[in-house]
């Protein structure tokens, strides 16, 4: 599992009106802010609130970019993680975690 900031989680790609590829994912921490997201995908449009089952959200490794430990998922049959789920073009998936 990867973790960090950007940390998403590739849900299905879907064709948009305009024969675009995007694709639906579930974000959490950051990028929950619109205005954040939009940083590296300005295409983000807000779907619906999402929750995770089997997951629990974690800060449990330290990044030295950020002084401190970034928001991560781990697994956790007992969790849950809530999100919200974002629909983006595809060209943008490659830029959303750094």
């Amino acid at each position: 599992m990867r973790s960090g900031w950007l940390v998403l989680f590739l849900v299905s790609i879907i064709e948009c009106d305009r024969h675009e590829k995007r694709f639906l994912y579930f974000a959490y921490g950051s990028n929950l802010l619109k205005s954040r997201l939009q940083i590296n995908a300005p295409s983000a449009v807000f779907i619906t609130p999402a929750r995770l089952p089997g997951y629990r959200l974690d800060f449990d490794n330290y990044n030295p970019k950020w002084r401190g430990a970034p928001a991560t998922i781990a697994a956790d049959p007992k969790g849950e993680v809530w999100g919200a789920l974002w629909a983006l073009n595809y060209s943008e998936m490659a830029s959303l975690d750094k």
